[in-house]
């Protein structure tokens, strides 16, 4: 038997379609998508769904508890990150905390799963300006904020890790920590190097860390450090709506990519950001897993 978890990111509820992206998004499409995506869970026999963030284009709450309906239809426990775009108003992050808590299937991070396979971690990242970090994106240009993650997180990250450290882990936060196969600057030159550094200092501390799965650069990509792959995944509301299914087994964990198309007529595949969909091998591998 395998633990069999699917990996979405940036659903974008309610975004016009007109903000960044890489590839076409289907505006109001996730009313389509979601049964989609139900399906292919209960094809694959999926345990657990965890959302990599910016489940909502804007945190208000009407979009916040719209968006949570959505998840609880999947009939499945969801863990969820918070990305930029679900706090991007002042009073974002408490309304998560507030509306979350009457969903019994849902769990915002920062939180652990531990199961027979593998433990599961989701984090949340920070923002800073010069201010110092907070639980909020400010939406318009200039763009100050910049991602992190706080001492207290790397802290309660390293203690578990410390603690669960016979059978592998898997990471999900929503900012990327890794370059995408791109030119734009837009997808890492903003990012702080002490970000990625921190992470990659935590992972490498415990190579039981198998997979760190990001989203927030709407690119399906795969970045190898050592015995331990980053993956980002491309928006779940842009074509061709890319979902990671991802097998826990004993001696291994693969990762396949699925389709949840076809795609109305007007939601045109760009050409000129193919890359952003990635490779066969950005979609799909087997990552063996050693005694640790």
């Amino acid at each position: 038997m395998a633990l069999r978890i699917a990996y979405i990111t940036d659903s974008h509820l309610g975004a016009p379609g007109t903000g960044y992206h890489q590839q076409s998004c289907w505006v109001d499409g996730l009313t389509e998508l979601m049964p989609r995506l139900k399906k292919l869970l209960d094809d694959q026999q999926v345990d657990l769904v965890i959302h990599g963030g910016d489940m909502v284009d804007d945190g208000v709450e009407p979009m916040i508890r719209q968006s949570l309906d959505q998840l609880t239809t999947l009939d499945r426990p969801v863990l969820a990150c918070l990305g930029n775009h679900d706090i991007c108003q002042p009073d974002s992050y408490d309304l998560w905390q507030k509306i979350a808590a009457e969903y019994d299937a849902i769990t915002l991070a920062d939180a652990h799963r531990a199961f027979d396979e593998c433990d599961v971690y989701v984090l949340n990242n920070y923002w800073a300006d010069q201010n110092g970090p907070v639980m909020y994106w400010h939406p318009k240009p200039p763009y100050t904020h910049q991602p992190c993650i706080l001492d207290a997180q790397v802290k309660w990250l390293d203690d578990h890790l410390t603690k669960h450290n016979d059978r592998p882990a898997i990471v999900a936060i929503h900012t990327q920590m890794d370059r995408v196969p791109a030119s734009d600057p837009r997808l890492h030159d903003y990012i702080p190097k002490e970000y990625p550094a921190t992470m990659n200092a935590l992972f490498d501390r415990h190579p039981h860390v198998k997979l760190v799965l990001a989203g927030h650069c709407h690119v399906t990509a795969l970045a190898p450090h050592g015995s331990r792959m980053h993956l980002t995944t491309a928006a779940m509301c842009e074509i061709p709506f890319h979902v990671r299914i991802i097998e826990v087994f004993d001696t291994a964990i693969g990762v396949k990519t699925h389709e949840l198309g076809p795609a109305p007529e007007g939601v045109d595949f760009i050409d000129a950001n193919a890359w952003a969909v990635g490779g066969d091998e950005d979609q799909h591998f087997v990552l063996p897993v050693c005694e640790c």
